[in-house]
């Protein structure tokens, strides 16, 4: 068994994360349409957050424990596992990549998943493909037989027919995580194969599990190289963090797009609203994570025809608008996988939007998008744009100028 001790310092993830994905040139569709699908299921509802306004407050303080180098800090929902209302912070840790992000509380989350979405070349042609990454305190267990089971005893379920085998070791800051490759047998369908790592931390286990959206037939490794990134703490001095003005703007309810956030349900404040931009009949918007009052976290508008010889989606890409922290912390966090050059300021209703030219490293192409940054109500908004053809050839085009003073037509 290959053991491996973890280096506390961030470092570039080799192209086995990027490796491509699929064979066939429909993947930006099978892709894009499962990734609207698993975001939606994120959606809040009235009973999910009559639990987060109800329960008590966790034992341990996040801001003094996981203060120095986290973003994020998953919990142990014992509700879940174990019936009682007992919610302990676990571990903190990071998302190195750019990704959407869900989890499944908004106050004390016991589970995230991120997909991160790239581009890779398939027969000439630039197609979407997308890896997913779920880290959880939710009860997985390998039996005796070799069998990935979830063992939650109040959701007991009927359980997956996956194998695993074992694959090696990776030591963190939190104890020893084991790393299975594991793959689900449905019939009628192929084996599902997915990178399955339990992490002992003494109280609890915690599970971290990588896929992707195409076909993952042999062990990569993937995981155990992103074990040490995600437990990195990321150390960004004053200098280098970008200086965003706050802004406190009472946002204007008549908007056609609302993004509200706050802690609990009742307390929610808008902190921006827009409109879809009439650009043309081929671009169409969607709200793929919204609440259930009506307001969006993340809404994208793209080209409504998404075969690959479209001249107008070519023309335009797409417009991403989100206050999700995984799209904020990847390009402004300092993770170091991202090049940022400030090119160009826009005034908005909320304040001043400052552009910048954005060039991703991690990926197997360098890849290049336009993100602007507006901080209003303690909430950072970020609109990124990103072209159909996304290989960098370092030209800053200015699609941002253009198309934020749009949004509030």
């Amino acid at each position: 068994m290959r053991k491996r001790t973890i280096a506390l310092v961030a470092f570039l993830l080799t192209g086995t994360l990027f490796t491509a994905c699929g064979s066939e040139s429909n993947v930006e569709t099978a892709t894009s349409e499962f990734s609207e699908e698993a975001d939606t299921s994120a959606e809040e509802s009235p009973a999910d957050t009559e639990t987060a306004d109800t329960a008590s407050a966790p034992a341990v303080d996040p801001e003094e424990e996981y203060k120095n180098g986290y973003d994020y800090l998953l919990y142990y929902d014992s509700e879940i596992n174990e019936g009682t209302r007992d919610y302990p912070v676990i571990l903190g840790f990071n998302y190195p990549y750019k990704a959407d992000s869900k989890n499944n509380s908004a106050f004390a989350p016991s589970r995230y998943d991120f997909d991160t979405k790239y581009t890779e070349v398939i027969d000439s042609v630039p197609c979407l493909a997308t890896d997913y990454f779920t880290i959880t305190s939710e009860q997985y267990e390998i039996t005796s037989d070799n069998k990935l089971i979830y063992t939650a005893p109040n959701f007991p379920g009927e359980q997956d027919d996956t194998d695993v085998e074992e694959k090696g070791e990776v030591e963190t800051p939190y104890g020893t995580a084991k790393v299975y490759f594991a793959k689900t047998h449905e019939e009628g369908f192929d084996d599902r194969c997915k990178e399955v790592a339990l992490l002992n931390t003494g109280d609890y286990t915690v599970t971290l599990i990588w896929g992707s959206s195409g076909d993952l037939e042999e062990y990569s490794g993937t995981l155990e190289t992103l074990i040490p990134l995600v437990f990195s703490p990321i150390e960004v001095s004053d200098d280098q963090k970008i200086q965003i003005d706050e802004n406190s703007i009472s946002a204007d309810e008549s908007y056609s797009v609302l993004m509200k956030t706050g802690p609990y349900y009742n307390d929610k404040v808008t902190v921006f609203g827009f409109n879809p931009i009439p650009e043309s009949e081929n671009w169409y918007g969607s709200s793929t994570v919204t609440a259930a009052d009506g307001s969006s976290k993340k809404f994208q508008m793209k080209d409504r025809n998404r075969s690959s010889e479209s001249d107008w989606g070519k023309q335009h890409g797409s417009v991403i608008v989100t206050y999700d922290p995984a799209y904020f912390n990847y390009f402004f966090g300092g993770r170091g996988m991202v090049t940022m050059d400030e090119k160009a300021s826009v005034e908005t209703p909320f304040g001043t939007a400052k552009i910048f030219y954005a060039t991703r490293q991690e990926t197997v192409f360098p890849e290049s998008e336009e993100v602007a940054v507006i901080n209003n109500l303690g909430t950072n908004i970020v609109i990124d744009y990103c072209p159909y053809d996304s290989f960098s050839d370092g030209t800053y085009r200015g699609k941002l100028e253009e198309i934020i003073p749009k949004l509030f037509n």
